[in-house]
């Protein structure tokens, strides 16, 4: 079915180097079609926490942990179910109190193949990364200090595979990345303003997107090199945070930033940067602004439309919409009031499936799919 909705959304096309007034309108936007809407994925009895997926040509995978924070790898069949379906598939480790480890289990790609790295104790119960490859677990480091994140890179030209994550202390995150060669050797990320997310890999890149303060204190998306230099990206205007990038088939393949801007302690707009990496970007070329918070979110491109999945907050409740870079916004949840979490956006085949999951503080972690598409 076709789904639209009346939403607030600030159009801003670049002319030139220059960008015209711009001006906020409230319109019915063209909404991509959902052809299911909010399906029940899985078994009513396991938990399916922080999923994330990997498409293959055969159809793809999704890692997962459950009520007992073990971490499974299940498949997918072409219509996003699980495979087998109901079940979680084949157990690869055990995570540490998700609560604690800020993340739950993640696909990395380097040139040594495809791994799943998550945060799991030690013998000593202190926090660690660990990988699966090749059906091999292991434990790749070994410090006395509690370790949290692990955001692998997915840059297939690396020689090896590479990991984000932070340490805490009563002065705040540190965050750092490390090679799986030497883990015990960390690489400073900078971070000036956390939101619901952190710095994360550019691209398919080893070079890492986070945000800088300017002189004036205001968060910047900066590129951070694995030399360690500093490439601003942004300037002026509100800070940028949950900053990410992908390619636009729209914009002829050319990387965006997407980002979430805070205004006045308030994360309402969500916004689309051509990226200059010469020349910060003063202004983004199209952004949407609720009437809600925002968060969580999560690039798609499906066919010749790209744009974001994001969370829309409400009291009690959270809605998922798809955010196109021509504005068009698309509900992809249902009006029943859930606590949805954390979409992830995946293509198999001519579908885009929005995945998402429900917190409960009775029931069990249910995960959820929309397909859009034919």
């Amino acid at each position: 079915m076709r789904v639209s909705m009346v939403v607030s959304v600030l159009l801003v096309a670049a002319c030139g180097e220059g960008l015209p007034e711009v001006a906020e309108v409230s319109r019915s936007v063209q909404a991509l079609t959902v052809a299911d809407l909010e399906v029940s994925i899985g078994s009513s009895s396991v938990d399916y926490k922080d999923p994330e997926y990997r498409i293959r040509p055969d159809g793809g995978v999704v890692t997962f942990l459950d009520q007992d924070n073990t971490i499974w790898l299940a498949g997918l069949d072409a219509d996003g179910k699980l495979v087998p379906d109901g079940g979680r598939g084949t157990p690869l480790g055990t995570n540490g109190p998700y609560f604690r480890s800020a993340n739950g289990p993640e696909f990395g790609v380097s040139a040594r193949g495809e791994a799943v790295v998550w945060t799991g104790l030690d013998p000593a119960g202190v926090r660690q990364f660990f990988m699966y490859r090749d059906g091999v677990t292991t434990q790749l480091t070994h410090g006395t200090v509690d370790l949290s994140a692990n955001l692998p890179c997915k840059d297939p030209t690396a020689p090896e595979q590479k990991l984000l994550g932070f340490t805490t202390s009563p002065a705040g995150q540190s965050w750092f990345w490390i090679t799986e060669s030497d883990p015990e050797t960390r690489h400073p990320v900078p971070l000036a303003k956390f939101a619901s997310g952190g710095p994360w890999w550019y691209l398919d890149s080893s070079r890492i997107l986070t945000n800088t303060n300017d002189a004036n204190g205001v968060a910047q998306v900066t590129l951070v090199e694995p030399s360690g230099a500093l490439r601003v990206l942004t300037s002026g205007g509100p800070a940028k945070v949950d900053m990410l990038a992908f390619r636009a088939p729209e914009r002829g393949g050319a990387p965006v930033l997407l980002a979430i801007l805070e205004e006045r302690r308030q994360n309402r707009k969500l916004a689309f940067f051509a990226v200059n990496e010469s020349t910060p970007v003063s202004a983004p070329f199209a952004q949407a602004t609720f009437v809600s918070e925002l968060r969580s979110p999560e690039p798609f491109v499906f066919q010749n439309q790209s744009g974001a999945s994001v969370v829309v907050t409400g009291q009690g409740t959270n809605d998922i919409v798809l955010v196109s870079l021509d504005g068009g916004v698309t509900a992809v949840s249902k009006t029943t009031a859930l606590a949805r979490t954390d979409p992830e956006t995946f293509v198999i085949g001519g579908s885009l499936f929005v995945s998402y999951y429900v917190t409960s503080r009775t029931g069990p972690v249910s995960l959820f799919h929309t397909r859009v598409g034919p």
